[in-house]
């Protein structure tokens, strides 16, 4: 192979080599980027989840009416939300019947909450048959000395997996062309 030959095939390896790599390290950061932004929209729902969950938390309203209300809540914006009492009892749930729903005590993402007032995991529902993000956040009595219970916000991932996806695709096209440009 003549020495121009070997220099193209040196730059040819280069240009696709790093754009292999700038390629997943970008990926990689939308990704985060993403989780990050959907986390935040979650912590906010959550905190005005607990100021409607107050009520019923405290014993001063009925767990059903407050199962009415987060369900059509939970429709209009497309969001699952679960209140939980500090023994880890669904009290409410937007999208199943809290009767049916088991001990949520455990949940790794109420077990953070207990011990640090927030907590998020990213994992499959059962109950839904999805890949969800959750967010879930203690909610304290009015002295902030005793946690009534656990109020929990969760989107579905399916849509953001499609998008990343997309995002992959293009970057791969996007690569391909500029290697062989």
């Amino acid at each position: 192979m003549k020495l121009i030959g070997k220099l193209w095939l040196t730059l040819g390896i280069s240009v696709l080599a790093t754009t292999i790599i700038v390629s997943l390290g970008l990926l990689r950061w939308l990704e985060t980027r993403a989780l990050d932004q959907r986390h935040d929209d979650l912590l906010r729902a959550s905190v005005l989840l607990s100021e409607i969950a107050r009520p019923t938390l405290t014993g001063e309203a009925e767990p059903a009416r407050l199962q009415e209300r987060i369900k059509r809540l939970g429709a209009d914006v497309h969001t699952r939300f679960t209140v939980i009492d500090r023994q880890g009892r669904v009290l409410a749930d937007s999208r199943q019947d809290p009767t049916q729903m088991d001990d949520h005590s455990g949940r790794p993402e109420v077990v953070r909450a207990r011990t640090a007032g927030e907590g998020s995991a990213t994992r499959h529902s059962r109950t839904l048959g999805a890949r969800l993000l959750y967010v879930a956040m203690r909610v304290d009595d009015p002295q902030g000395t005793l946690p009534l219970g656990y109020v929990r916000s969760s989107v579905p991932l399916a849509a953001l997996d499609r998008q990343l996806r997309e995002v992959r695709q293009v970057a791969v096209a996007a690569g391909g062309l500029g290697v062989l440009l």
